[in-house]
């Protein structure tokens, strides 16, 4: 990679010995990549504030040949989004987009549109008085997983085939492994799936990212959909994430 310079997302950032960080982006142009910031700690005129995580920035970037880290040279901050750091309910569904960001985007692997999607929501995050958690991490979820490739199928039984618009009302279930519904008839020991969670994450993957704030769901509906693309979700990163339980424990 030559000098280039790109906008991101800083997803997180750790100390790395004792004036350095080791900083995870979601880049414009780049996709997700991992660099080191030399010196970021006592740098003031490189990179300020620009590294807390979150925060929106134009970042210099260089990959020296045999490194094996891509090098930060300088950053300009953009955004430190004041409101979501001064709302503790915002801060944690920052964190919580900004971990699947980091765990489910391939490194290196270029993709502007969930650089897109990610910014969008942050600044509508900051925007929103008072936002319901709910409805805007089910629609962040399932917008990130078609983006990447991990889209559930929600019109079929991922066993049979049947469309599942022709079984409104039975009992449907949701099979994390094959990757979406299970119809009633093929139904064994799945996560039931009712209607109205079917429906909600239908509803998250067409709605525009502007139209959050109108999201009409049932809120049992948004949880349950919620908790069953987040076994999907794990599974497809092979671990837990952690985010979403250090919500729970302090909201």
């Amino acid at each position: 990679m030559p000098r280039h310079r790109t906008q991101a997302i800083v997803l997180s950032t750790r100390d790395y010995g004792e004036y350095d960080r080791i900083v995870a982006l979601c880049t414009r142009d780049s996709g997700r990549i991992t660099g080191i910031a030399k010196g970021a700690k006592r740098s003031i005129k490189r990179f300020g504030g620009a590294l807390e995580t979150g925060s929106s920035i134009e970042v210099s970037l260089y990959e020296k040949k045999g490194a094996s880290l891509i090098r930060l040279e300088h950053c300009d901050l953009l955004d430190t989004w004041k409101t979501i750091r001064g709302n503790l309910e915002k801060f944690l569904i920052m964190c919580q987009i900004l971990e699947m960001v980091r765990e489910l985007l391939p490194e290196r692997e270029k993709n502007s549109e969930v650089f897109l999607l990610l910014l969008h929501m942050i600044t509508l995050l900051e925007k929103l008085p008072s936002p319901e958690a709910g409805p805007f991490l089910l629609t962040f979820e399932i917008k990130l997983l078609r983006l990447i490739g991990f889209r559930p199928n929600l019109e079929q039984c991922v066993v049979c085939k049947k469309a599942i618009h022709d079984q409104e009302g039975l009992s449907l279930g949701f099979n994390p492994v094959k990757g979406g519904v299970v119809c009633s008839e093929c139904r064994s020991d799945e996560n039931a799936l009712s209607s109205e969670a079917l429906n909600s994450m239908k509803s998250a993957l067409k709605m525009k990212v502007s139209d959050i704030p109108s999201f009409v769901s049932q809120p049992n509906a948004v949880e349950e959909a919620r908790s069953l693309l987040r076994e999907f979700l794990e599974m497809r990163i092979g671990k837990r994430l952690k985010s979403p339980d250090v919500a729970q424990s302090i909201l």
